[in-house]
């Protein structure tokens, strides 16, 4: 798929995986450059890491789940305090299921039931794809307000 750009100079890095990437464009206007791909080379390990996680929380079998890359700080700021400076640094891959989810390994009081939400919400490292922030709610965060969403299929 070409996207018709105008522009003098573009560089463009994709990352999947372990693996970079780098096209570098030098165009006048009207010439086409190639689009980012809709769906990631390594879709399929974050399928794995994220369903698997899943499982860990109260359901193996998510009725959806789509992910977005993002600026680490885009996606502290989707989840929690929107006025944080901080985040966590580089970018990653911000993902949202939707099932129902309960928190098993949540520290609470004794007599308290565990903490349950429809979306289980995680940021991973694009490199690594290690969780690096997670947590359970009821509200779906807007996905395309960091990124371009794509869907993450079932392993």
């Amino acid at each position: 798929m070409l996207v018709k750009r105008r522009l003098r100079y573009r560089l463009l890095v994709v990352a999947c995986g372990s693996t970079a990437a780098l096209v570098a464009a030098v165009s006048v206007r009207g010439d086409s450059v190639p689009a980012a791909p809709s769906t990631p080379a390594n879709v399929d390990e974050i399928a794995a890491v994220v369903y698997r996680f899943a499982a860990e929380n109260g359901d193996p079998d998510p009725a959806s789940v789509s992910a977005a890359y993002a600026d680490g700080v885009a996606a502290e700021k989707l989840f929690y305090d929107p006025k944080s400076p901080n985040g966590v640094p580089g970018q990653v891959i911000v993902v949202v299921a939707r099932g129902n989810f309960t928190v098993y390994s949540a520290s609470r009081p004794r007599a308290a039931a565990p903490p349950t939400g429809s979306e289980l919400h995680l940021v991973l490292d694009v490199a690594t794809l290690a969780v690096k922030l997670w947590g359970v709610s009821n509200s779906e965060p807007d996905l395309s307000s960091i990124g371009s969403p794509f869907a993450v299929p079932r392993p």
